[in-house]
């Protein structure tokens, strides 16, 4: 929340490093539920 600068909605998704966060769930001025995942480039 703190790269957002706000409270996100669901569907939004942030890239912090190799890591991607979506937003799953929210609740009333709460995050319930992230998806995080490692996203590793291509190689070659």
């Amino acid at each position: 929340m703190e790269q957002l600068e706000t409270l996100p909605d669901t569907g939004e998704s942030v890239s912090i490093g190799e890591y991607e966060f979506e937003v799953l769930q929210t609740g009333e001025n709460t995050v319930r539920t992230v998806r995080a995942r490692r996203v590793v480039p291509p190689t070659g």
